[in-house]
């Protein structure tokens, strides 16, 4: 004899905070089987912290640290008038990246 599940449960989502893996606990209807499958997100935010420094954090839920990326950008961007920008702007830029695909 078969399980049946209710309809309300056949997908439920657990995200564990500070890590990469969004697990998706699929629960059969027809067999009544629980399943894990992990899904990983490196490239997409790195390919778009590429172009848009701070963007891939945020496609990844982290705000914050996508504004802070933008200040600290913007500040290294001034000082480049005092030369040590140059220095800064692409070790913060290569870090956004970094960031985006690990973390």
């Amino acid at each position: 004899m078969p399980v049946t599940m209710p309809v309300n449960a056949s997908r439920i989502k657990v995200f564990r905070k500070g890590s990469n893996y969004y697990y998706t606990m699929c629960l059969s209807l027809l067999t009544g089987v629980e399943r894990m499958t992990e899904k990983r997100t490196y490239g997409v935010p790195a390919l778009l912290s590429f172009f848009v420094p701070g963007l891939g954090q945020i496609v990844k839920g982290q705000v914050v640290k996508a504004v802070v990326i933008w200040l600290a950008l913007g500040i290294s961007w001034l000082l480049q008038f005092v030369l040590i920008g140059f220095i800064l702007l692409p070790l913060i830029w290569l870090w956004q990246i970094y960031d985006a695909y690990n973390n």
